[in-house]
């Protein structure tokens, strides 16, 4: 999978990504760590969705604390996923996810995730299937499945607005032999938008142990070996215009490290700016 670089742009290139309406979206993260051998993290790069293609290339620099036996390292994530619109309020999806480090431990890890929804009026039914491979000390496979269901209510131009509720359950199996780590974990999350005219605003929270798993459809993968044990996440997004928007998130995870029973917190601040054209 070394060549899935070139896969992607090859994508970037040949597939229709300029098709309207598009949206253009940098982005920058920081990050701090407490009760962690890691000090900070920078996070940074930018997000595209076009009608039915989205792509993220991202890139982190991990620093740990000078007494800390681990070295800095920076890592690029590679993510695209097509859509396809089927008849019936059916889309049928799938996301590839490549990543290349400066640590050999996650350099060439790589996902594949097989999606599909179904809208009901305000509901929505969806189910995603994961498969990533690792092949490092720690774990060589994971496989995910998470069903999803959404439910929206309410109009963006009321006096109550728009909301909109999900619930996503995740079942991740390992293919690993470290002591301590069990076959299966699940976990599931909750989360709620409110959209009322020129705002967007959303808090999320996820439950129970999970590792190694995919969020945002596939185009986010979690490759550290860490065990996040709750994870809490607000963003609150203005429209300036039709075309511009601004976003500010933070998220809050409770972690540990395979292996370890020291309880580490880390805190992320993040930055988008949207352009619709």
């Amino acid at each position: 999978m070394k060549n899935l670089t070139y896969i992607i742009s090859f994508l970037l290139m040949f597939t229709n990504v300029f098709a309207s309406p598009s949206t253009f979206t940098p982005f920058y993260g920081s990050t701090t760590f407490s009760n962690s051998e890691k000090k900070e993290a920078k996070n940074y790069g930018v997000y595209y969705k076009g009608e039915n293609f989205k792509t993220v290339v991202e890139k982190q620099a991990i620093k740990y604390n000078n007494d800390s036996n681990s070295s800095n390292f920076t890592q690029t994530n590679y993510s695209v996923q097509y859509n396809i619109d089927i008849e019936n309020d059916i889309d049928v999806y799938t996301t590839l996810n490549y990543i290349q480090s400066s640590n050999t431990q996650y350099s060439g890890i790589y996902s594949v995730l097989l999606g599909s929804k179904k809208k009901f009026d305000s509901f929505t039914f969806g189910l995603n299937l994961s498969y990533s491979d690792y092949n490092n000390v720690s774990v060589k496979s994971v496989k995910q499945i998470s069903p999803y269901i959404g439910f929206s209510f309410g109009d963006y131009n009321s006096l109550m607005g728009n909301f909109y509720t999900k619930i996503i359950y995740d079942t991740i199996s390992l293919d690993s032999n470290l002591p301590g780590l069990k076959k299966d974990y699940s976990t599931y999350s909750v989360s709620l938008t409110h959209s009322k005219r020129n705002f967007q605003n959303f808090v999320g929270y996820w439950f129970k142990d999970h590792l190694f798993a995919l969020r945002d459809d596939g185009l986010t993968i979690q490759n550290f070996e860490e065990i996040y044990e709750n994870a809490l996440s607000i963003s609150s997004k203005y429209n300036f215009s039709p075309f511009t928007s601004l976003q500010i998130s933070f998220i809050q995870k409770d972690f540990h490290v395979i292996g370890q029973q020291t309880k580490s917190k880390l805190k992320n601040t993040m930055l988008f700016l949207y352009s619709k054209f």
